[in-house]
């Protein structure tokens, strides 16, 4: 590579992108993951939806290329060696999927000295999908891919959600109050070749960027030996990099429209280095599509991919307090009750806006008592701020917490149609000396307080369920966590 692709490599994560076309892109924004040694970031741009064709356009055998009519975000880079260790370390179960070069416990690449910061390659769809899963609930937000089963087991497989579940009522691969996921094939192709007015040929972002009518091999990774590092080459019509060459990159969409079966194939766009073919233009062209089966273990060397999201301009951030009088939110999934959970008001926000029925914390919906006719939800000042909040009651069982989750998010909708978004750390319900893990210093301080009420509890962490006492749901909260 050049000098000027190098140095273009270290900016890209820093620099904020503006379309050279019609200002598809609105504004480049890094989102942090993880935490401590294991904290990354992924830069995004966000790509407008007020501009798509007015007639589907063909764009490659079986696709037709439709627009996607809202804003969204896609990964300004591919993903990372780098960031999928970190994501894998910060799991802390095994990622399921066929351990090759790619899932070894050494830096991964091209080749050995390849380095962290190649594109993560022999990456299946299935452990593509546990990446962005993570994404989500490490962050407090709903998975946005249903597995069933173990994860890091062989019994861990895709299912599908249901059309009330999915995304727009019909991708039933993608849940619809996920906020990062892999890009389907409109959106994957929006970001590379839609100018504004019309789907190129290339996502080149200028003329000059095309030699003989065909992108600048020393600006995209199409004729090289091995792989370029992330964000290497050329900044593309929207912002992106490598989009074209590098590493095919997944689509989250099947290759078949509408055929959402957990095996169906899915799709690959953007071509490949060393593409020693005839066909290594039409790779990178968006009239080219390839596609490979089945999800859960196909995976080659040249296989990666980049990560889309929802806007941020979308929804409404509010602060939110789960277990309002207690510091550590302990949540025990197994418990048969009900959370209670607290969206507050600000001078600029009016949590009695909300309906209550639209209310999701991580995928379990608000109480309902009385033949579902009444809601648990109550309006009151819960802060004590003497302004008035909105105080539900979850029920516990509903939640979908994945292992190893450190917060929880709420979404939901105002009565006029404004989404909202909302997390508050949470912990495990029998982890009561906030170690980490439930063992027998937990059960020691229930056991010390056992059978004690009110003012008689000297060790306010035994009472694990609030109800003022001491007693076997407070001990069986720890035994379920027992040894996690």
């Amino acid at each position: 590579m050049n000098t000027q692709s190098l140095f273009r490599a270290l900016l890209v994560c820093c620099l904020i992108f503006v379309s050279s076309q019609l200002a598809l892109v609105v504004e480049a924004k890094a989102d942090d993951f993880g935490k401590g040694e294991n904290q990354f970031t992924i830069e995004f741009v966000t790509i407008s939806g007020t501009t798509n064709p007015t007639i589907g356009i063909p764009a490659g055998d079986g696709f037709t290329f439709t627009g996607v009519n809202n804003d969204y975000r896609m990964g300004v880079c591919e993903i990372a060696n780098s960031q999928w260790d970190k994501f894998k370390a910060s799991l802390a179960v095994s990622v399921t999927g066929t351990p090759s070069s790619a899932y070894d416990e050494k830096p991964y690449g091209w080749h050995p000295s390849s380095g962290t910061n190649m594109p993560a390659n022999f990456v299946s769809w299935y452990e593509t999908a546990q990446f962005v899963n993570w994404l989500n609930t490490s962050t407090g937000h709903h998975a946005a891919y249903r597995f069933t089963g173990t994860q890091g087991t062989g019994g861990y497989t895709l299912d599908t959600w249901s059309a009330a579940e999915a995304d727009g009522g019909t991708n039933l691969y993608r849940h619809k109050d996920a906020f990062y996921y892999i890009p389907t094939e409109d959106e994957w192709v929006k970001v590379a070749y839609w100018n504004g007015a019309s789907l190129q040929t290339y996502a080149n972002a200028s003329p000059n960027d095309l030699v003989g009518g065909v992108p600048d091999p020393t600006k995209w990774n199409y004729d090289d030996d091995e792989a370029w590092t992330v964000g290497s080459g050329w900044e593309e019509l929207n912002g992106t990099f490598n989009m074209m060459g590098n590493v095919w990159e997944w689509m989250e969409s099947p290759v078949t429209s509408g055929d959402y079966g957990p095996d169906s194939n899915r799709g690959f766009r953007g071509g490949t280095a060393a593409a020693a073919t005839s066909l290594k233009y039409d790779f990178l062209s968006s009239s080219y599509r390839i596609d490979f089966g089945p999800p859960a273990d196909t995976e080659l060397i040249n296989f990666g991919f980049r990560v889309a999201s929802d806007s941020l301009e979308d929804v409404m951030s509010v602060e939110i307090d789960v277990r309002p009088g207690s510091d550590r939110n302990p949540i025990n999934p197994n418990s048969r009750g009900v959370i209670r959970v607290a969206i507050l008001s600000t001078d600029t926000f009016d949590a009695t806006t909300v309906d209550p029925e639209t209310i999701e914390l991580s995928g379990a919906k608000v109480a309902v008592r009385g033949n579902g006719k009444r809601v648990l939800a109550d309006e009151k000042d819960v802060d004590g701020d003497g302004d008035i909040d909105l105080l539900v009651k979850i029920e516990t069982q509903e939640l979908d917490i994945e292992p190893g989750a450190t917060t929880v998010t709420l979404t939901g909708e105002t009565f006029d149609g404004t989404k909202i978004v909302g997390t508050d750390d949470i912990a495990l319900a029998g982890d009561l000396d906030g170690d980490g893990s439930v063992g027998l210093v937990d059960l020691n301080i229930v056991l010390t307080q056992w059978g004690k009420t009110g003012r008689q509890i000297k060790d306010l962490r035994a009472d694990v369920d609030l109800s003022g006492d001491v007693g076997l749901e407070d001990l069986n909260a720890v035994l379920i966590d027992w040894g996690k």
